[in-house]
């Protein structure tokens, strides 16, 4: 089944602050994410020989993603998420980020 991913780069404050931002996405920002309809997953990556980081949206698709993030109920689930996204800007700084839609190229009967 083909999919659509958000991909964003974090610059770590301070490479020391590795185990604190793991610990914020799977204790308090994976949580949150599950309960919104469509988000599949959500999951942290670091970038090799970098002190950066990569987190990256699973979602059902484009128009799932797009629906939900133009809902109010989305608008509520945001404002109540803020202070989780403060503890993060503590942790990281924004450097980029870009969209992928899965193109299907698994074979008949398998799926991601």
């Amino acid at each position: 089944m083909a999919h659509f991913c958000t991909y964003k780069r974090w610059q770590l404050r301070d490479r020391d602050n590795l185990e604190a931002l793991r610990k914020l996405v799977a204790e308090e920002i994976v949580p949150r994410y599950a309960i919104l309809p469509g988000c599949q997953k959500l999951s942290l990556e670091l970038i090799d020989e970098s002190d950066a980081v990569l987190t990256i949206q699973v979602w059902d698709d484009r128009t799932t993603w797009e629906t939900v993030l133009q809902s109010e109920a989305y608008a509520r689930w945001f404002r109540e998420y803020q202070p989780i996204l403060e503890l993060w800007d503590e942790l990281a700084i924004f450097v980029d980020e870009w969209t992928a839609d899965a193109l299907g190229i698994d074979p008949p009967g398998q799926s991601d």
